[in-house]
């Protein structure tokens, strides 16, 4: 195969071959698979042509093979050298990737880890919330703006210092046991006050959460939410909810809570439920905004008057709670009339008296609910207002049947002017010297299938229902006809007394009705009288004032009636143009057996005479009661002494033969 070819030729291939693998390493690809492919074709390639090149050479040129093999050494030898060369660089080139990366994916963990610090630091520095990082026992050792902001001091005074000492002492203890229950990694959120540098009191709601490293909790991060505002708003419904916004007493449903929880517990209590005397007629008198006030004075002296084991509330109106977990009410009673009921409020430059009927009721004895109880205390209550004002009465069961009573009542003065029921009493008045009739009161008298019920019974629930208001227009009609057939007759009657109610008295239309009064039936206007109670005439407000100069324009004549029974500061009789004033009942039966009624009594008179104005003594039973009234200067008596109500033509015989 190798005949024909000449040494020239041969070592003209050999030379040909390593210029060649020369060029073919100037030339190489340097990427890792063009290198790795190359270098092991080259060898095989190579290694193939150089053999047969040997055996070649060998043949043609009459050589030996070892002469051949020495010859061609250094071919075999370059050879190798390009191909350890070309390994040389794929490894270096490998490094060299290698190195690369690395440096790329550490700069770029670097960068990241940079951006993730400076994303922690602002998040830290600049958080609106304050953001605390203290070490397992509480020592500061970061702080960011807001919270150094929010204490008042500077970054550099809380570093060091301890968390606990700006906690308040109730609750370092509870926050200390958190820091020790946050070794275990879970985060813990409590609720603390503090005290900021300037001394002002606040809540923080801190979110505590672990700082751990390597597995260990190294550090605390507590994150602050300021939550003093939101305790106060939460303060502020649940006060709104459980109080009396006008009293700041405990409300109704708060009471009922209260009290079905001591039932729930078996506890027993008094429960004490009162009602105002007269309260109605304030706010007719002076308005809702005085009666409201009124409230709230009551309410302030309720809260001071009250035990640690008592509470009170307001269930609407002018109707009030009181619960004592003890047994002793005539205690409880008496202080609350002592420092609520019995001493007079002063507003808006009046002195005002008030006082309450007050029913008593006893935990388990009178009801096992809350239902029976209330209803029982109410009857209670009402038992006390038919007794008179400022009355007190412990529940009986008796008191069932007066509550069936007293619906009667009601239902039955819908209907009593209409059936004829209500009729016109008269009383007289006498000159106790003479014996001569001077006048007469109109009484009011309720006869009900034959049977008369007191006033004292139904003049309190006509009150409250507001049947009064017909009633006593119908009473001055009445009055104005009997004076007007008084005076067309051979009667000569010089004063015909009636009541007038505090509705009566604030009623717009009163004017205009006494004057259509006076142009149906014209009498004598100074022959009537109206009696006006002292609470009514005591205070000071320009709204009487301005109504009792009305009456006075008309000509009628008006009288203080009961005077001295409440409270009076007197001043009304020098401002108001009062004509009479009647010793109330109450005294007049007292003047036998007990001297400081009669002191009152002789001074009532006396101031009296001093001001011109004339007197009636009421309640005038007994010779004595007569023989003292008249030595202080007090003629003019009205009682069983001389007569008692009686009807009208029974009024009228009276009187024919009294002035025969």
């Amino acid at each position: 195969m190798f005949n024909g070819i000449g040494h020239e030729l041969v070592h003209l291939l050999q030379v040909s071959s390593i210029f060649i693998i020369s060029i073919s390493y100037v030339f190489d690809e340097s990427r890792e698979d063009a290198l790795v492919y190359d270098s092991v074709f080259d060898y095989v390639v190579y290694s193939a042509i150089v053999m047969l090149f040997m055996l070649a050479s060998d043949r043609l040129l009459g050589t030996s093979v070892l002469d051949s093999m020495t010859a061609n050494a250094v071919l075999l030898l370059l050879i190798r050298q390009f191909v350890v060369a070309k390994q040389n660089a794929l490894i270096s080139h490998r490094l060299h990737t290698v190195n690369t990366d690395l440096e790329v994916a550490v700069t770029t963990k670097a960068h990241e880890l940079e951006v993730r610090e400076q994303q922690y630091r602002s998040l830290f520095a600049y958080h609106a919330e304050p953001i605390f990082l203290f070490d397992l026992h509480g020592e500061v050792l970061s702080v960011n703006e807001a919270g150094s902001s929010v204490l008042g001091h500077d970054t550099e005074t809380l570093i060091g210092s301890n968390i606990l000492d700006i906690i308040e002492q109730k609750d370092r203890s509870a926050y200390a046991t958190v820091l020790h229950d946050l070794t275990n990694g879970r985060p813990r959120t409590l609720d603390v006050d503090v005290v900021t540098e300037d001394g002002a009191k606040r809540v923080w709601q801190l979110m505590n959460i672990p700082m751990i490293i390597d597995g260990e909790v190294e550090g605390i991060y507590a994150i602050v939410k300021d939550i003093t505002q939101m305790i106060v708003q939460q303060e502020q419904i649940y006060y709104q909810a459980n109080h009396d916004s006008l009293t700041g007493l405990h409300n109704r449903y708060a009471l009922q809570e209260q009290i079905e929880r001591l039932i729930a517990e078996g506890r027993p209590f008094s429960l004490m439920f009162s009602d105002l005397d007269g309260f109605k007629e304030i706010n007719d008198q002076f308005g809702h905004h005085m009666g409201d006030e009124l409230l709230q004075h009551i309410g302030k002296r309720l809260r001071g008057a009250l035990l640690p084991n008592e509470y009170a509330g307001r269930l609407g109106g002018d109707e009030f709670i009181v619960v004592a977990e003890h047994d002793d009410d005539e205690m409880l009673v008496e202080r609350l009339r002592r420092s609520v009921y019995r001493p007079p409020y002063f507003m808006g430059g009046t002195l005002v008296e008030i006082h309450a009927s007050i029913g008593i009721v006893r935990y388990p004895e009178h009801g096992s609910t809350l239902k029976h109880l209330l209803s029982n205390a109410d009857l209670a209550m009402y038992k006390a207002k038919d007794k008179g004002r400022n009355e007190t009465v412990f529940f009986a069961p008796e008191l069932r049947a007066h509550k069936e009573e007293r619906k009667l009542l009601m239902e039955g003065l819908d209907t009593a002017l209409e059936k004829g029921e209500i009729s016109l009493y008269l009383q007289p008045q006498v000159d106790a010297s003479t014996k001569a009739i001077i006048g007469a009161e109109a009484l009011m008298r309720w006869q009900r299938d034959g049977v008369f019920i007191p006033p004292s019974q139904f003049i309190p629930i006509a009150e409250e229902t507001g049947h009064i208001h017909d009633l006593g227009r119908w009473m001055i009609h009445e009055t104005f006809q009997l004076m007007y057939a008084f005076e067309q007759g051979d009667i000569d009657l010089p004063k015909l007394s009636v009541n007038l109610s505090v509705r009566q008295l604030f009623d717009e239309h009163l004017i205009e009705y006494l004057t259509t009064l006076f142009e149906r039936f014209p009498i004598e206007p100074g022959r009537l009288n109206f009696e006006l109670t002292e609470t009514v005439a005591a205070h000071q407000s320009d709204r009487v004032l301005t109504r009792i100069l009305e009456l006075k324009a008309l000509g009628i004549k008006l009288s203080i009636d009961d005077f001295g029974t409440g409270y009076s500061s007197l001043a009304y009789l020098v401002r108001y143009p009062i004509d009479e004033l009647k010793i109330p009942r109450e005294f007049t039966m007292q003047l036998e057996e007990n001297r400081e009624y009669q002191t009152v009594t002789a001074t009532i008179v006396a101031m009296a005479r001093q001001l011109g104005m004339a007197l009636v003594a009421e309640g005038v039973e007994t010779e004595y009661q007569e023989n003292f009234l008249r030595k202080i200067g007090c003629d003019s008596m009205q009682g069983y002494r001389y007569a008692k109500p009686m009807p009208l033509d029974e009024f009228v015989i009276y009187y024919m033969k009294k002035t025969m």
